[in-house]
């Protein structure tokens, strides 16, 4: 009887732990997506004001 009650825990722990792992993929892939694309943006920008600055050297 002891037996079965801890492994009801165990698979119980487990169980618990793989659904909030489950649950937190999405949350931190959104966080690093969302680091990514301002890093991108970031990087546009510096582009983009480089282009800017020689297109107003050749006029």
């Amino acid at each position: 009887m002891f037996d079965f009650v801890s492994s009801i825990r165990v698979f119980g722990s487990i169980a618990i732990g793989v659904l909030l792992i489950l649950v937190n993929i999405p949350v931190f892939s959104v966080i690093i997506i969302h680091k990514r694309l301002r890093f991108v943006t970031f990087y546009l920008q510096r582009y983009r004001i480089r282009i800017i600055v020689n297109n107003r050297r050749f006029r």
